[in-house]
């Protein structure tokens, strides 16, 4: 029996590249917006962003509860707070790519992201 070393045996892991991240998100801006601007999408998704830290919780208060905003001025302010967090620490795409691939409307969005932001 042959010995073989553990760096041997490790699969190379595909790489997240912050600016190839930046980029998609952007890519999928539009459609994440429209599924946000849905309230039920929204209020499952609004809290595993804030307990992953994606938002803040000013920023869960303003999507979740009622209000005299629009549902589409509710997503508009969840997706300003997603993309600053996103190009401020792009790594977080990670994080954001999680939490989107556990509530169903959005893992088609998320298998989106991971192909395009990952090398």
């Amino acid at each position: 029996m042959e010995n073989v070393r553990l760096e041997d045996q490790q699969v190379h892991q595909p790489s997240l590249d912050p600016q190839l991240a930046v980029k998609a998100f952007r890519k999928q801006f539009g459609t994440l917006s429209k599924l946000l601007s849905v309230s039920s999408n929204r209020l499952a998704v609004a809290p595993e962003l804030f307990s992953e830290g994606l938002i803040t919780f000013d920023c869960y208060k303003n999507a979740t509860e009622g209000s005299s905003k629009t549902e589409e001025e509710k997503s508009t302010g969840l997706m300003i707070s997603l993309m600053s967090t996103i190009s401020t620490q792009p790594e977080l795409l990670t994080e954001l790519i999680n939490v989107l691939n556990r509530i169903e409307p959005f893992k088609l969005i998320a298998t989106k992201l991971v192909e395009a932001s990952y090398h």
